[in-house]
This record gives structure tokens, sequence and C-alpha cells, in this order.
């Protein structure tokens, strides 16, 4: 196939390519900002409902305040007005305050209830079950001057507001409340909807959005994105009860502009790039044609035969506009060069064989030696070991006190040594890469609890204790064994470093996102700030005589890091000279 035609052919394909991706893309931008716009506008108009309900309720506060603090209404409840109900609470009342109920009541009983349908201008007969509902919000209003909201009563919406009965100084009040209610009724309705400027419908319902509509999007708290269509999208909105509680869903119609707008907007942005991706297409394939392809033909025709006889003494000449003579000069000079250090680059690559053979050779050179040194040093001292033990439990014949002092001292020191034999073994292990981890499925707390309780005897001797803090059970994929030796070690320096306190160690689990930490926390020595970032390197030691006569290797942290670090974990430490120290690893969950 010709260049230019593979050009011609590139070029197509990068166009439908480039069209395709953009389209993809942009159409995933637009739908995914329009698609937020109309939440966004979803949200807004639940927010003016919202709004528009706390209007309401707080209008009929206003109204049961005034009621609550007229001295007539003090006055009927200390029994100075016995006329006071037919003379103001009557059909005329209930239709200018637009109310269907006025309740007087205190914590045991209620003292007059009046329910009217204004609309109709008859008196409304609520039945016993609706009035023990209300009973049971009313004895609740003991310890508070004020309630309002919204009430399920009898399977219906009511906004209510409360007050207590005081004097309209304030100074005194009684044990009594006003109570004042309206059905959410469909003339509030039309207002709310009106309001919001989109068509509602109010469902009474004990039941949450999620529960009855499980496949509505929740895009705010209370506010979710129903069922759409082509031209309209539905808002669901949760109203709740004083004890919050759901009482009701407000169902929002609402028309999808942005919608169309979005449509509209795609195939303009469509339409328009398929042009500009046809023109610069085209212009680019007869630039390219005619002041390039041809040139580079030639030059590739040329590298081709270089390449084929492997023979870097030839040369490209072309004669050509000042970017393509370039472009063959600087080949030739390149070409000069290749054949200059070929040989070169050949025999250190023959060097560089060479030596990784010997570097490969003196690294098993290497760990030969130490398992070799690690159990020629290992089978004396268990021996050792061993003999002191058997003459301090007195085995080979009566020992003094002070023998018995110096072989403990023996038996302390090979114990240390075989410790830093270990630490150097597990070191060299992970430098080279060749730890072995196995990973299983682990309860972090009961781990955490096994090596807790090796610590139980040395504790009690110094008087030292450790406070277990565990969230709900927690497992992880570990290495056993690996993740207790670092427990091991956290709680030995603890341990080590106690200074003259009585010893107190916290140790807690919990979760953290998607990650497991263990924290490890002391009253001991404390660490000073400029140690800190040293704590985990190898042979590093704090250069304190109380440090140092604990002893040590100084490997112990630098393999917990190590071992922490293969978990695919990290371990971090925060400390206040004289105060303690706190290890907190984390680990995946």
């Amino acid at each position: 196939m010709k260049l230019n035609q593979r050009i011609l052919i590139l070029v197509a394909v990068k166009a439908v390519f480039l069209f395709l991706a953009a389209v993809l893309i942009f159409q995933g931008l637009i739908v995914q900002t329009f698609n937020a716009l109309e939440e966004e506008h979803v949200v807004d108009r639940a927010n003016l409902l919202k709004y528009a309900i706390e209007e309401r309720v707080a209008f009929m506060d206003d109204m049961v305040v005034d009621w609550a603090m007229w001295d007539d209404s003090y006055n009927y409840v200390k029994g100075d007005r016995p006329d006071y109900v037919e003379t103001n609470i009557v059909p005329n009342t209930f239709t200018n305050l637009r109310l269907n109920g006025i309740l007087i009541a205190n914590s045991s009983q209620i003292i007059h209830e009046s329910f009217y349908d204004f609309e109709n201008k008859k008196e409304l007969i609520v039945p016993d079950a609706a009035k023990e509902e209300i009973s049971s919000y009313l004895w609740k209003l003991d310890k508070q001057d004020s309630w309002k909201g919204l009430l399920m009563i009898g399977g219906d919406v009511v906004i209510y507001a409360a007050h207590r009965i005081c004097l309209s100084t304030g100074l005194n009040g009684s044990s009594a409340y006003m109570v004042f209610s309206r059905y959410l009724d469909k003339e509030d309705i039309v207002t709310l909807s009106t309001h919001i400027r989109s068509s509602i419908r109010v469902e009474s319902s004990r039941k949450r959005i999620h529960e009855l509509y499980p496949d509505a999007k929740e895009i705010e708290e209370g506010t979710y994105l129903g069922k759409k269509s082509e031209g309209s999208i539905e808002g669901l909105v949760q109203l709740y009860d004083t004890d919050s509680l759901p009482v009701a869903i407000v169902h929002m119609h609402l028309d999808r502009t942005i919608y169309s707008v979005s449509k509209t907007a795609l195939s303009y942005f469509i339409t328009a790039f398929l042009i500009v991706i046809l023109a610069s297409s085209s212009l680019f394939f007869i630039v390219t044609k005619k002041y390039v392809i041809n040139k580079i033909k030639t030059i590739d025709n040329l590298i081709s035969e270089i390449i084929a006889t492997n023979d870097l003494t030839k040369k490209i000449e072309i004669k050509a506009d000042e970017e393509i003579s370039n472009l063959s000069r600087h080949f030739n000079h390149m070409i000069n060069l290749l054949h200059k250090h070929r040989t070169y680059v050949i025999e250190k690559a023959k060097e560089l064989q060479i030596a990784y053979g010997d570097l490969k050779k003196l690294d098993e050179l290497k760990d030969d030696f130490l398992s070799n040194v690690s159990h020629e040093i290992r089978t004396p001292l268990t021996a050792l070991k061993s003999y002191a033990q058997l003459l301090i439990e007195q085995d080979l014949g009566k020992t003094t006190k002070e023998q018995e002092e110096a072989l403990k001292i023996i038996v302390d020191a090979t114990e240390q040594l075989n410790g830093f034999v270990s630490d150097l073994l597990d070191m060299s292990k992970f430098e080279a890469e060749k730890m072995k981890m196995e990973f299983e499925k682990t309860n972090l707390n009961e781990l955490v609890k096994e090596v807790v309780s090796e610590f139980v005897a040395s504790l009690k001797k110094i008087k030292g204790r450790i406070v277990l803090r565990f969230d709900n059970s927690i497992s992880t994929e570990l290495d056993r064994i690996r993740i207790k030796q670092v427990m091991r070690n956290l709680i030995n320096n603890s341990i080590k470093y106690r200074g003259e306190k009585n010893l107190l160690v916290k140790i807690g689990i919990r979760k953290k996102g998607r990650l497991a930490t263990i924290s490890i926390t002391d009253n001991g020595v404390g660490i000073e700030n400029e140690n800190l970032k040293k704590l985990f390197s190898k042979f590093y030691r704090v250069d304190q005589s109380l440090r140092r006569a604990a002893g040590g290797t100084g490997l112990g942290l630098a393999i917990v890091k190590e071992i922490v670090k293969a978990h695919h974990g990290r371990v971090e430490v925060s400390s206040k000279f004289g105060k303690g120290a706190t290890f907190t690893i984390y680990l995946p969950l």
C-alpha cells in the first residue's frame, strides 16, 4: 500500500476515532452536567416547598402564641372566665383563622376541644382514635413552652402549633396549652404548587421514600429523584413530624426544560464538531501529501536499506526543505555515532554480564554465610542455655545464690544473642526479598489478646498492666506469626523503656475507612523529636543511658517496619518526651 494511501486511511481513522471519542466524552459531560442541573433544580424546588411549609407552621405558631398570651385564655384555664369558649371559640373564629381544630389541654386531660370544617361550615367529628393520637403528643409538652410542626392524625397530615397559656406580661404561666391545628388540604396544596411553580401531590405515609420507592435516587437528605420521562421529572420530598418520623411524601412533577436544552445543545455540538473534523482532516491530508509524504517516503526507503544491510557506513543524501534536509543530516550524524559506539557498548555489556554474575555469587555467599553462621552460633548457644538452666534447677548439683544469679545472667545473655541472630537473619531476608509470608483470615482482636496473655507474668513482676479497647470484631488477611512478632516487639519496648513509673499500656483496635488500626500507647520515657524520624532505621538506637541499659540490637523496629510494609500497611510513631509514646499500625482490610 502506498504511503499516501496509508496516510489517507490513518487520517480517516483518526478523524472517525476523534469524532466518536469527542461525541462520547462530550455527550457524557453534557448529560452529566445537565443531569446535575436537573438535580439542583429538584433540590431548589424541594427547598422552596420545605420553606413554604415552614412559613405556614410559623404563621400558625404566631397565631397560637397570640391566643396563648391573651389574659382571657389564662383566666379561662384558671376558672375565672367560664364564658370564654362560647364567646371566643365560635365558627367565625375557625373561618377567620382558617383552622380545623382548637384544643386547650394540660398534661393529664383535654380541657376543651373544638373541630370545625371552615370550608363546608360544619362541625367536624374527630374519631376517638385520632383524639388519642393527638393526646399522645400533648402529654409531651410539660418540659417546653411551645411545640409546632406536622403530625399525622387519623391518616391525614396536620399542621399544628402549641404554646403554654400565660399572662400577657409573661410573668406567670399555667400548666395548660393552647393548640391550633389545620389539615394540609387541597387549598394548601394548590398554594404550595403555585409557590414552587410545580404541580405537587401529597401522599400521607409513615414509610420512608426508599421503602416505598426503592429505585428513587437520594440527591439530598430527604429529597429524592423519582421517575423520568421525556417531558417531566419527578421529585420526592420526605416530610417529618416533630419526633422525626415520616408523615408524608410530596410528589413534585417538574418540566424537563433543562433536558430539552441539553439535547439541542448536544445535536448542535455534534454537527459543528463533525464539520470541523472533516475540514481539518482534509486540509491536513492535502498539506501532508504535498510537502511531507514524498520526501519522507524517500528517507524511509534509504533507512530501510540501511536496516536491511546493517551497514552503518551508508549516508542519506536528499535535497528538500530546510526541515527535511536537517533531518537527513542529523540522521547521518546519528549513524556515525552509532557506528563508533556499537563496539564499545557490546564490550561494556559483556563486562556488566560478568559483574552481574560476580554480584549474584557474592549475594549467594552472603546468604550461605548468614545461614551457616546463625546455625553455628545457635548450636553452642542452645547448649550453653540448656546447661545453665540445668545448673539453675540444681539438676547437676547444688549451687550457691551467687552462682545462681550468675547463671541467670548467662541464660539472659544467650537469649539476647539468640534474638540478635534471629533479627539479623530476618533483616537479611527482607533485604533479599526472600521473606515468605503465610497470609490467612485472622481476627485481630483475638490475635492481640493471645499476645497480651504472654506478658501476664512479666507485667505482674513490674506492677504493670495492659488495657484493651476494641471495636467490634475486626478480621483481615495477615501472617499471624509475623504480626505477633510486631506486637511482642512493641510491647517489649514499652516494658524496657518504662522509666520509674508503674507501666500502663493501652492497646486499641479500630476501623478507619478501609484500614484496621492497632495503636499501642505507653506512659514510659518517650522519645525526643529529633530521634523520631530515624527510629525505624537499621541499627539505630537513641543515645540515652536508659536505652543503652535496656539492651537490644537496633533491628527490632526496622523489622517491625518491614513486616508491616510486607502487609501493604504502614507504621507511625508519635511521642512527648517524658510522657510516653504511641505506635500506630495501619493494615488494609
